[in-house]
């Protein structure tokens, strides 16, 4: 009887070594699992803090290079500044080389303004020869000349001509955003214009971002009913415009040439601003 009561002891002195050893091995691994698991935190914080440098790297580079884009354009509209084109100028044979006699004929028989050979800085057609006569870009070489061009452009209303500024892409778009809105608030007899690349209607300035967003939701500005409005006209093509007067003599802003004249009835009545519908 004694030496089985030995023998379990002992067997269970083995058993109680084995799960000591087994608990000893599971403490180990536990030990190494949580070595583990404080590494990977510590990586997966370093790489937080590095994607949150990047992105902010980013924003600042993305806020660079808008400034950058920014003062490039202007750059290249100040270089434009003038320049003006001329639509409807029929081409002919040797068209290059007589291109600035006929600018400068055109200038004095349309517009009655005298300019000389001197006063060309360059002239050429734009784009690729086609079935229709290109425009013509007119590189002048003051600025005073230009305006004097400008304001005497609604002398060219009917004939088929129509003359514009020379605009960079962006510039461009803008303008035929400013464009479609205003003629769409003529074709309703609202007072509109464009000044400084915003669009007034009845007094209220409306800029592209709100006139975009308004296209985008159905929303019109609507002027209110009450006032009393001049009828209007329409530009003759959708392609070439002729502008009203109104934006002709904007100083430093990309202005159109208009073909439009003011009534006295506008100066003198009493303006109220339309308001988006709610």
């Amino acid at each position: 009887m004694a030496t089985e009561a030995l023998k379990s002891n002992n067997n269970l002195f083995e058993v109680l070594k084995e799960i000591k050893d087994q608990n000893a091995k599971i403490a180990q691994q536990n030990s190494s699992i949580q070595s583990d698991i404080t590494e990977i935190k510590s990586e997966l914080e370093k790489q937080n803090i590095s994607v949150l440098e990047l992105q902010q790297k980013i924003t600042v580079l993305e806020t660079e290079n808008a400034t950058l884009k920014e003062k490039l354009e202007r750059i290249e509209q100040e270089g434009k500044k003038n320049n003006i084109i001329l639509f409807g100028l029929q081409e002919e044979e040797n068209d290059q080389q007589n291109l600035r006699k006929n600018i400068i004929k055109f200038c004095v028989d349309r517009l009655e303004v005298s300019i000389a050979e001197e006063d060309l800085n360059d002239v050429y057609r734009l784009g690729k020869p086609n079935s229709r006569s290109r425009g013509v870009l007119i590189k002048l070489v003051r600025a005073h000349i230009k305006q004097e061009i400008l304001k005497n452009a609604r002398k060219l209303k009917n004939t088929g001509f129509s003359l514009t500024n020379d605009l960079i892409p962006e510039l461009r778009q803008q303008q035929k955003i400013l464009v479609k809105h205003l003629k769409e608030a003529k074709s309703k007899n609202y007072s509109a214009k464009i000044v400084k690349n915003k669009l007034v209607v009845n007094g209220e300035e409306y800029t592209i971002e709100q006139l975009e967003n308004s296209s985008q939701s159905g929303e019109k500005p609507q002027p209110k009913l009450n006032q009393t409005l001049r009828p209007t006209s329409e530009p003759t093509s959708p392609e070439v415009f002729e502008f009203p007067e109104e934006i002709i003599n904007v100083p430093q802003q990309p202005p159109f040439a208009g073909t439009r004249n003011r009534t006295n009835s506008i100066k003198n009545k009493q303006s109220e601003l339309p308001k988006l519908p709610p």
